[in-house]
């Protein structure tokens, strides 16, 4: 491998939503890469569960055969669902390949990583910006158990995990320009709106740290945030344009 390979995973970043946002300059970086590069469609799998789906990219295996066939498992000791581990995964992940043949990896925010540990690779998992305490709590716990692979990372990317609560106006107002207008006691979509940005924030914060801090030859994130947003506001938008 001469070349770093660079994989961003994220979800529902559909052309349909795309293609607008590039032809109206709104995503240069993005014009960038169609323009320079290849674009088009992916062909999925039945199931769209989306850790399923991703499970399948980095294994090159249908979900009947890698064991991930959904974004959920059952945990005992918590009695409730929690993303699911990489116990359930059956198969070796691209990286893990590239192990074996000693290329170093960084696997930041992918499903089914929780607990997952391999040679020359550093693993955050998907649950790394799991909130650990109640809102309001200044300095937050360290991440869960399992997220980090070496466990140390957790030394230097504990700090860089965001609390929804750390997100100013000035990032809000960017999303919802008349945000001050809301009554957010009986309407909590702004909040689960800073969650989700929270979310993909921390992934990038983190990812980017180990990008320019370690050597790799293959390096792969996964921003969840968008299809959430997707769920929640894109019935919000007219057709053909936007609110």
């Amino acid at each position: 491998m001469n070349k770093r390979i660079l994989l961003i995973g994220w979800d529902a970043a559909d052309w349909n939503l795309l293609n607008p946002l590039i032809d109206s300059g709104e995503l240069p970086a993005l014009n960038r890469v169609v323009e320079n590069g290849v674009a088009g469609d992916l062909a999925g799998g039945q199931l769209l569960d989306t850790a399923a789906q991703w499970t399948s990219m980095v294994t090159g295996k249908r979900p009947w055969q890698h064991g991930v066939a959904h974004s959920l498992e059952f945990d005992a000791n918590l009695q409730q669902p929690t993303p699911i581990s990489r116990k359930h995964r059956r198969c070796a992940a691209i990286w893990e390949m590239l192990a074996a043949h000693g290329r170093r990896s960084i696997v930041f925010g992918w499903p089914a990583t929780q607990g997952g540990t391999a040679d020359f690779c550093s693993i955050v998992s998907n649950r790394y910006a799991e909130p650990t305490a109640p809102p309001g709590t200044k300095v937050w716990p360290p991440a869960l158990a399992g997220t980090y692979w070496p466990k140390d990372l957790g030394n230097s990317l504990d700090p860089l995990r965001m609390s929804p609560e750390a997100l100013g106006a000035d990032i809000i107002s960017r999303y919802i320009p008349d945000w001050q207008k809301i009554d957010q006691k009986g309407d909590r979509r702004m909040g689960q709106l800073r969650v989700l940005l929270a979310l993909d924030l921390s992934h990038c914060a983190g990812f980017n740290f180990l990008l320019a801090r370690n050597d790799w030859d293959f390096a792969a994130v996964r921003l969840p945030a968008l299809g959430n947003i997707a769920r929640r506001f894109c019935h919000f938008i007219r057709p053909g344009g936007r609110e």
